[in-house]
Formats: structure tokens, sequence, C-alpha cells
């Protein structure tokens, strides 16, 4: 059983900052063409981190630096970019609504308490 390290909506919250801190240095430096690809890749893997997802940090890493390296060093991309984004979208789609549906529910009782736990906490 793997317990996260933090609740869904502490981590959502988290990742969301990391993008909105790492947006804002781009615009800051003018440098958001293909950069913005480490942005939103970071957070998600941020994300995916905090909620102990290992398997889908490596997916969404690989997927993210293969857009972000086919733009920085000009690669051919009229191949290779449908096949990076259709490999991470039917992997997401599996791993979000296929697998999800197969937790056990001592899984989702844990999330179910530390979402509680957090909620009486703020109070």
């Amino acid at each position: 059983m793997v317990f996260s390290m933090m609740s869904r909506k502490k981590a959502d919250i988290a990742a969301f900052s990391v993008l909105v801190g790492a947006i804002v240095i781009l615009v800051y430096m003018g440098k958001c063409w293909p950069y913005i690809f480490l942005a939103i890749g970071g957070s998600l893997a941020l994300r995916q981190y905090l909620r102990k997802r290992y398997y889908d940090v490596g997916l969404t890493c690989a997927v993210f630096i293969g857009l972000f390296l086919t733009f920085f060093v000009d690669i051919q991309w009229n191949a290779i970019m449908p096949i990076i984004l259709v490999l991470g979208a039917v992997t997401i789609f599996y791993r979000e609504f296929v697998a999800s549906r197969t937790r056990s529910g001592s899984e989702q009782i844990n999330d179910l308490k530390s979402e509680i736990d957090d909620a009486q906490h703020h109070q």
C-alpha cells in the first residue's frame, strides 16, 4: 500500500505554485518558447511525485523533455511530435481512467482520511 506524501489538494496547490512561478520567471526573462514545456512538465512531475506516482513522473518528464528538445534542437517534428503526444495521451488516459478504477478500498480510504485531516487542521 502506497501512502501519499500529502493530500491531493496540497499537491495540486504546490504544483500550481511552481507552474505560476516558472511562468513568471520565463516571462521576465523573455524566453517563453520552448521553455514553457519544461515549466508545465516540471509542475506536473512535482504533483505526481508528491502523490508518490513515480511511474507517472518518469513518463511526464520523458514527454515534456522530448517536446522541449524537439523544438530546442530544431528536430524535424512532423513525425516525432504526434508520436510523443499520442503515446503520452494514451498512457495518461489509461492511468487516470482505467487503472484508477482498480484502486483498492484501503487506498481510497487513506486518501479520504488525509483530506479530512487537512480540512480539520485548517479550521
